[in-house]
């Protein structure tokens, strides 16, 4: 039996509090895999804590692949999960530890997962959170919609409209707790039974949740337009994940004809579906946005996802999407059981931050700072790196771009140089299911909201002495 303290203080949330600390004693071995775990009834009579936060936290440990259920019979720990070392890294590939390790730090950090929370107006949320103790103190001990506070899915309408000319009802938006989370719904209302498809190159954590999940996946090659529809065809793919408006890692952005193509590739079937993801998409530097799969689809095949990770904070953890009607029906049907995994507190502080405009001056700030970084970062490189030693791609977009070296050493050889200088890179080759799947030169991916724009060019001037020899 679990026995834990849960810190009032802390700012989290109950369940998350609980899903951290299984997830710790499945990691450092304590809970073994294999190894059941309380009924939810169980657990919260032993902790003196509701059900509801007991199957929160373990609905979202299965999520993410720590916990699997059996029919009739219960949670169990996922096996194949314990850290040799009792650390909380899951694995022993680059990638794996680079994601999980938490405990490193880095005096100059190009990494991609963070911000500059520095940037977090927090005097304008301390208020926002203050008049809504005041003003919303008898609604804040009211349970949530199941799809979240009607006035943050009115206001996520609104904010999408004005931005991404999506035009939407808030009863198709759904607020969850994390994009994971967000997923994990969307596998229950499409079934288990369907292959996943994701972009390869792309995001890990997507597709281990597929795997564990699904059983089926399929990863898909790119191209220079974004995820071959070509090699999706070999596949029997019935839902596909991608990031259109910034690819995740590759920084391309999806042309329109290659959006129709996908599109077409949907609609071939009654059953297939694509999953929009759009984690950075307030972060155009250049150009015009490009129509979401979402505006241009006509026949309700697109789920549209999105996060306030990379505009607010990592630790912000409100994600939402949209749902054609066809699915909203469905999930009305047979998901408005589940409980809303986002606190309403945050929900309706978030609420006022984006109807009353904060949040719209909050994305224009901090596009001029990001903007006036990254063109600090490209400057330097241009200054203090050799000529004809590296090109820059995919910068026009998101928080991040590639740096392709021009080079025979290997990304573990520019990795290693750079972390012995305390400096945090990653490699291209990472991000594919399998590395061996990259066979170019040295390809860096770099990151820039955490590096504060005084650091830059001294960052840079180090990662020049130390990778020259490389070069």
């Amino acid at each position: 039996m679990f026995t834990m303290i849960f810190d009032s203080g802390s700012g989290k949330p109950m369940y998350r509090q609980l899903y951290e600390y299984i997830k710790n004693e499945i990691i450092v071995g304590n809970l073994k895999g294999g190894e059941k775990l309380p009924s939810k009834r169980t657990l919260a009579s032993h902790l003196k804590i509701s059900t509801v936060t007991v199957e929160t936290a373990y609905e979202q440990l299965a999520a993410e692949g720590y916990i699997y259920s059996l029919p009739k019979k219960g949670f169990y720990a996922e096996k194949g999960l314990e850290s040799k070392t009792g650390s909380t890294a899951l694995g022993n590939s680059v990638s794996e530890i680079h994601e999980n390790s938490a405990k490193k730090s880095f005096s100059y950090d190009f990494g991609t997962s963070g911000v500059d929370t520095g940037c977090f107006p927090f005097s304008t949320w301390a208020k926002l959170m203050r008049t809504v103790i005041s003003e919303e103190n008898e609604k804040l001990l009211q349970s949530v919609d199941s799809r979240g506070s009607a006035e943050l899915r009115k206001a996520v309408a609104e904010h999408l409209y004005s931005f991404r000319g999506i035009s939407i009802s808030p009863e198709n938006i759904i607020i969850g707790a994390g994009t994971e989370y967000l997923t994990s719904l969307i596998m229950l209302l499409l079934g288990h039974d369907k292959c996943y498809a994701v972009e390869n190159p792309g995001y890990k954590r997507t597709y281990r949740l597929f795997k564990r999940s699904a059983g089926r996946t399929a990863a898909i090659p790119q191209d220079l337009s974004g995820i071959s529809v070509k090699q999706l065809r070999q596949t029997d793919a019935d839902v596909v994940h991608t990031t259109p408006s910034h690819n995740f890692p590759l920084g391309s952005v999806m042309p329109i004809s290659r959006r129709k193509e996908l599109l077409d590739w949907t609609y071939e079937k009654n059953d297939r579906y694509i999953i929009e993801d759009e984690y950075d998409s307030e972060f155009r530097f250049t150009g015009s946005p490009i129509p979401s799969l979402f505006s241009l689809d006509s026949h309700g095949r697109v789920i549209y996802i999105n996060t306030f990770t990379k505009t607010l904070a990592p630790s912000m953890r409100i994600s939402y999407m949209i749902l054609p009607d066809r699915l909203m029906e469905k999930f009305r049907r047979e998901l408005d059981f589940c409980s809303n995994t986002v606190p309403l507190f945050e929900q309706l502080t978030l609420a006022r931050f984006i109807s009353e405009g904060f949040f719209e001056r909050h994305i224009n700030r901090i596009k001029k700072i990001y903007k006036s970084r990254r063109d600090l970062l490209i400057s330097s490189l241009k200054q203090y790196m050799p000529d004809g030693s590296f090109e820059i791609k995919g910068e026009n977009s998101g928080l991040h771009f590639l740096m392709k070296m021009n080079s025979s050493a290997s990304e573990e050889q520019f990795i290693d140089a750079a972390a012995k200088k305390d400096i945090r890179v990653r490699g291209l080759s990472e991000y594919y299911q399998n590395s061996s799947d990259y066979s170019g030169n040295a390809c860096i991916v770099i990151g820039y909201t955490q590096l504060p724009s005084e650091d830059i060019a001294k960052a840079v001037s180090l990662l020049a002495d130390t990778w020259r020899q490389l070069l």
